[in-house]
């Protein structure tokens, strides 16, 4: 009965707002047309509650057809959400789901009255023992998932005969199918939040690494050029005042080295920086097409393909004069294009294209970037990915 299971901080405060708004996101109206459609097939067992409401007398009849009726119309309403994949902000309509799911608990009650049949009423329970299971939060679909199971086999089993036992089978492997999907659900999280936490790990030695690397050679150079500016004042003051300038130049790179270094920790993971390059498109008057999802790319490397796509879609808005942007997620890979002006790849300087390559290739990657007449594609591998 169960469906088959789917460039500033601004930009990022923006698309956080979008997408901590439930109402901004809805599962496409093509998911959930297969899902209902799914869910569909096993209104077949409504056939004992028709065939029953059919031998009853009017207006036991046309109310028993009614019942039944806008029982599947709320089972179905109930399940065309329920193989979504919520991106990471969104959280399925819970309040929505328990209330279908309630309503769809008092039509059981009501045909259960017309006609209390145990057969009938152990094929309606089972129907109630899917939505919990699948459309309301995991403890309390997993408790009312039992309690339906275990109601169907109470109803059903003690009549002895084949279908009563066929009956409690289906219900039971609708709830133990149900537990399965979430407990697999809850370790891709869990694998994901140590991915997440691990790559953390990873960016915080390496920043260590920089400020160590940018503070310690220069503070070291600026202490010996201020003691010789120090001792040369009286003697030479030209001299001194040129040892006073290379101080205050090396003051302000190492400031800017420190700067850019810091802006590397605001870093977000895959999902958040696809809603930053919606937003970062639509502002700019790009089309961005994304061809899969942040699901889709391996836990491990969802930070890392974050930063790809933010940098390359910075470089977009800024540089490339484009007008359609398109993004394609592997599980190993992320390739991001254009329809801009290019340039030329050997020249390329500055900081972000030069971090991110250090990035991808320290994870064991490679960062190809062609550019032409025709765009710009920029593509982060991983190994191989799926498609090679």
């Amino acid at each position: 009965m169960p469906p088959m299971s789917i460039m500033d901080e601004s930009l990022h405060a923006e698309a956080s707002a979008e997408k901590g708004d439930n109402s901004q996101w809805r599962p496409r109206f093509q998911d959930r047309l297969v899902s209902m459609m799914i869910s569909g097939m096993w209104l077949i067992f409504l056939y004992y509650p028709f065939v029953a409401s059919l031998k009853l007398d009017s207006p036991l009849r046309e109310l028993g057809l009614a019942n039944t009726i806008a029982f599947a119309v709320a089972y179905l309403y109930g399940m065309a959400h329920a193989t979504a994949v919520y991106p990471k902000g969104h959280a399925p309509p819970y309040r929505r789901n328990l209330v279908t799911f309630l309503v769809a608990l008092a039509l059981v009650g009501t045909l259960v009255i017309i006609f209390p049949f145990a057969v009938t009423a152990g094929s309606l329970l089972i129907y109630i023992t899917a939505l919990a299971i699948y459309t309301l939060p995991a403890r309390l679909g997993i408790a009312l998932g039992l309690l339906g199971a275990g109601s169907v086999g109470l109803l059903a089993l003690p009549s002895g005969d084949f279908l009563g036992f066929m009956l409690f089978g289906i219900a039971l492997a609708v709830y133990i199918a149900g537990v399965l999907e979430i407990q697999l659900d809850r370790r891709k999280e869990q694998e994901a939040r140590n991915a997440r936490s691990a790559a953390i790990l990873d960016e915080r030695e390496r920043v260590a690494r920089d400020v160590h690397d940018v503070l310690g050679h220069s503070l070291t150079v600026i202490a010996m050029k201020s003691e010789l500016a120090g001792k040369l004042v009286e003697r030479n003051p030209t001299r001194a005042q040129e040892e006073i300038a290379e101080i205050t130049r090396l003051s302000r790179e190492a400031i800017s080295e420190v700067r850019a270094t810091v802006a590397s920790l605001r870093f977000s993971d895959l999902a958040d920086e696809l809603a930053a390059a919606r937003v970062a498109s639509k502002g700019a008057g790009l089309t961005l097409k994304v061809s899969g999802t942040a699901d889709d790319a391996d836990p491990g490397h969802r930070i890392l393909f974050g930063w790809v796509l933010r940098e390359a879609v910075t470089n977009i808005v800024r540089h490339a004069r484009a007008t359609r942007v398109w993004v394609e997620i592997e599980s190993a890979a992320i390739t991001v294009r254009d329809n801009g002006r290019g340039f030329a790849v050997t020249q390329t300087r500055g900081n972000g294209l030069r971090g991110l390559r250090e990035r991808v290739e320290k994870a064991g990657g490679e960062l190809i970037i062609t550019s032409g007449d025709s765009g710009t594609t920029l593509r982060a591998q991983i190994g191989k990915s799926k498609s090679d």
